[in-house]
């Protein structure tokens, strides 16, 4: 892509310095989530010459993406418009196609899924020992959903945030800990949504339980939390995947490779909001929530109820 007066925009792959790779061609394959691009592994290394924007392309070929989910992820990094960023994508992919590095596949071809159980996975509860209003909440609320779950104690800082961090990455740092596993912070207050089991992606990194109408903007970046600035594309039909959704409050960690990159950007944003962390993971990994909250932040014990008590969906007709 080559930036003309300000914007980024697709032209061709013959320009730009050359970027070497492993030949990983790319097939198009049809499935209940839409058009997904997938990699078909090859023995030989190939060359083509892009810019960070095409490569950013070839590196979000995942086989979960779909074009319109790169399309978004692409628009988000470098701010081109929604109409002309999906026209770049595709001619892209064209051009990879007339390079033999692209196959179009029409076939439907399923997504291979797993299923959580709530019942059979740990489940962390963090609160604090000044708040035992919050802690008497949680432990009715979880034994009347007949849930096993751990109180684990919040971390006293002068910082609240650091703090709330801080007691996140006590648990994610546990070596006696492998994904899936859920975190709760102890004002999640379940809504009728909930479910005990979720068929998910294999390939799906977290789940967040809820939702927030905070997006972090600029998405993938150290922005600000703009108010319903959450970007997000449907996935299947009962999820929506989400972009950069402020999502710390009830999360079930699905793979140990999201578990260390919260666990690094952590180490580096020592002084951020937890929630924020996360959310500008979501550009570089595939976070999910459901199309109905399954939760919320309870508003009696002073979580942030307005932000968190409607769907995506319904603030997006707003």
């Amino acid at each position: 892509m080559a930036a003309r007066h300000g914007r980024h925009r697709t032209t061709t792959l013959g320009r730009g310095p050359v970027w070497r790779g492993s030949s990983v061609p790319i097939r198009l394959r049809r499935s209940a989530f839409g058009v997904v691009v997938d990699k078909l592994l090859r023995k030989e290394v190939r060359e083509v010459e892009t810019d960070e924007p095409g490569k950013a392309i070839w590196d979000l070929c995942d086989g979960v993406r779909t074009i319109d989910e790169i399309a978004m992820v692409l628009q988000a990094q470098f701010y081109s418009k929604g109409d002309e960023i999906r026209a770049d994508v595709m001619h892209t992919v064209q051009l990879l196609a007339d390079a033999g590095m692209v196959m179009s596949s029409e076939h439907s071809a399923g997504i291979a899924t797993q299923t959580i159980d709530l019942r059979d996975i740990p489940i962390f509860v963090i609160s604090g020992e000044d708040r035992p209003d919050r802690r008497e909440f949680m432990q009715r609320q979880m034994e009347a959903l007949d849930l096993p779950f751990s109180f684990v104690p919040g971390v006293k800082h002068t910082s609240r945030v650091i703090g709330c961090a801080q007691a996140h990455l006590n648990i994610l740092n546990r070596s006696d800990l492998a994904a899936p596993f859920v975190i709760l912070e102890d004002d999640c207050e379940f809504t009728d949504a909930l479910r005990y089991r979720y068929v998910l992606p294999r390939e799906a990194d977290a789940l967040y339980l809820g939702a927030s109408g905070f997006g972090l903007v600029p998405a993938g970046a150290f922005g600000d939390a703009v108010w319903n600035g959450v970007r997000f594309t449907r996935f299947g039909p009962s999820y929506l995947r989400v972009l950069n959704m402020l999502s710390s409050h009830a999360k079930i960690y699905l793979s140990e490779e999201y578990r260390r990159a919260v666990k690094e950007k952590a180490s580096i944003w020592r002084a951020e909001h937890i929630d924020v962390i996360m959310a500008s993971l979501q550009l570089s990994h595939f976070v999910l929530t459901p199309n109905e909250p399954a939760c919320r932040q309870s508003e009696p014990l002073g979580g942030h109820y307005q932000a968190t008590r409607r769907s995506l969906l319904e603030l997006a007709q707003n």
